[in-house]
């Protein structure tokens, strides 16, 4: 991948005006101080969200390969669905960041509003498609009945928190338009780790508050979480967006 986009770059006619291997290469490092500042946050965030799926998995092996296998077969299919609003808050950061930086404010507000409604367009196809397909969805991974039961009701949060899943990423991908990654690595920090899976652990392996639920009780959590991330996020976006509009 990495020798497919060098020759690409190297090779395309877009990036011959830049001369990006003519000219000198010795390493700026103030340049790479602020690449950093911006980046590692970014990185840490992604860790911080991906991070609590896998751990889930780790707690639930103790409830049997029908539930790790139903709790996987859920987190295949939304981690494929992921890509769809993961691609848009991609653009998102590009197309506000080149916006942010000409200082075109107003062009900033309708970008982030339609990268709303494209995400609530989307999140809305994908909750639908699931409720109705989860069993036969769940049949392209399995043939246990017991699985394909277990992972068909597991779809249900999938499909809750495609919503959730959208405006966040949206939101979070135009804050890093808008080179604010800091703030909201700290949220979902939060989000995640201080309320989302104590919560899920509380419901899927304790009776605290109710009777252990297995591994609904951590797709509550995650549910939870990203509810969380998404609110968190979106009134951040909106005190940046207050400040320079």
């Amino acid at each position: 991948m990495l020798l497919c986009l060098f020759l690409y770059v190297l090779k395309s006619k877009k990036f011959q005006a830049i001369r990006l291997f003519q000219s000198n290469i010795i390493p700026h490092l103030n340049e790479l101080k602020k690449l950093l500042k911006l980046g590692i946050p970014i990185g840490i965030t992604f860790f911080v969200e991906g991070s609590i799926f896998s751990i889930i998995a780790l707690f639930l092996a103790s409830l049997g390969v029908v539930t790790v296998a139903a709790h996987q077969i859920a987190l295949s299919f939304s981690s494929l669905i992921f890509i769809l609003p993961l691609s848009l808050s991609i653009s998102l950061t590009i197309q506000v960041g080149q916006q942010s930086g000409a200082r075109q404010w107003q062009d900033v507000n309708n970008t982030i509003k339609a990268g709303y409604l494209i995400s609530l367009s989307l999140s809305t196809v994908a909750a639908l498609l699931i409720i109705n397909f989860s069993t036969d969805i769940a049949t392209l991974y399995s043939n246990d009945p017991e699985v394909i039961e277990l992972a068909g009701s597991l779809m249900i949060f999938t499909a809750l928190y495609q919503f959730s899943d959208g405006i966040q990423l949206c939101s979070a991908g135009s804050l890093r338009g808008l080179k604010d990654t800091s703030i909201p690595m700290l949220l979902s920090i939060v989000a995640y780790w201080f309320i989302g899976f104590p919560l899920g652990y509380t419901l899927a392996l304790t009776d605290i508050i109710t009777e252990a639920m297995g591994a609904k009780g951590f797709w509550i959590g995650l549910l939870s979480g990203l509810s969380l991330s998404a609110v968190f996020m979106t009134i951040r976006l909106y005190s940046k967006k207050v400040s320079r509009i």
